[in-house]
């Protein structure tokens, strides 16, 4: 393992470790060498430089690596985050399917997967890239979907999904499942390039998502969709959330036999837990004015009168 943080004490005696930062990686091809690992994780690669670095430790060592890439690689996710004028995709997205052009974050636009895929692909190491999902669950320091629990926590009478969104649909992946799915990606090894994505094996809607947490969290206020001309701003993304984020993930259960660990519902169950105990420090603390969606109570009850 290389890591410039100390490890945890339970995992001191088990894991041999070998100082260094992410960018000096090349500097540690003896250490590497002499280790002779028979496949390589790479969780952290960033752009082109870090590529190049790994490809430059790990040529000649007979290891294969396995890359952490992202699906927001895609073409379809410029054209929702509206990066580039793009035609739609058809969903769910397979690996052959268009790629951006474009970087989603325009004022760091080197720290980009598809400039890590890029340099790999000029090296001479056979590599597995893995296309990875938003992740959630224990330990998620993005707190990803704690945004989507908070009123449930506030105890509110209602929530309220913008009509834009509230069929949308967006791959994600529970993080012991995708950990799983890296380690299946390292054992099976291959003298080959190849490309899988990992995620969910069904994506459900924003509002099917929401409800599924609802379930698990025991909420029994009322879930509903409204136009989004009749909501406040605040509620309102600015996505362009005709082109769907779901993806498909049947190759790597064909090759890799991946497949979840554990049921849908505990997972969720164990993710929502943790959430409710680990607020992110955007959320901890704080009082919301539901003052606007108050005022939203009619037009909710007059939907939930129509469905």
């Amino acid at each position: 393992m290389l890591d410039q943080n100390p490890l945890p004490e339970k995992l001191r005696r088990e894991v041999q470790r070998i100082y260094g930062r992410i960018d000096e990686l090349a500097s540690k091809r003896s250490e590497i060498e002499t280790f002779k690992p028979n496949a390589t994780i790479h969780l952290g690669a960033k752009n082109e430089l870090h590529a190049h670095s790994l490809l430059k430790a790990m040529e000649g060592l007979d290891s294969h690596l396995v890359v952490a890439s992202s699906l927001n690689v895609y073409r379809a996710n410029g054209r929702v985050y509206k990066t580039e004028t793009v035609a739609l995709d058809e969903t769910p997205i397979g690996e052959n399917a268009p790629l951006r052009t474009e970087p989603l974050v325009q004022s760091d636009p080197l720290n980009d997967k598809l400039h890590v895929e890029r340099g790999l692909l000029k090296g001479k190491v056979p590599s597995t890239i893995l296309r990875l999902p938003p992740m959630y669950g224990p330990g998620d320091p993005l707190c990803r979907l704690y945004p989507l629990i908070f009123r449930m926590i506030d105890e509110r009478p209602f929530i309220v999904i913008p009509e834009s969104q509230a069929n949308w649909r967006w791959t994600h992946g529970y993080a012991p499942d995708m950990a799983h799915g890296i380690a299946l990606a390292a054992m099976s090894g291959s003298n080959h390039f190849r490309i899988f994505n990992l995620g969910e094996l069904k994506t459900p809607t924003i509002i099917e998502r929401i409800s599924h947490m609802a379930t698990i969290f025991g909420w029994e206020g009322k879930l509903t969709s409204l136009p989004d001309a009749s909501l406040p701003n605040y509620m309102i993304s600015p996505g362009d959330f005709e082109q769907g984020l779901e993806f498909d993930t049947s190759k790597a259960r064909s090759e890799l036999s991946y497949e979840e660990k554990g049921d849908y519902y505990d997972s969720l169950y164990e993710a929502i837990e943790w959430y409710r105990s680990n607020p992110s420090a955007e959320y901890r603390g704080k009082k919301f004015n539901y003052s606007e969606e108050d005022a939203l109570d009619g037009l909710v009850g007059a939907a939930e009168r129509c469905n």
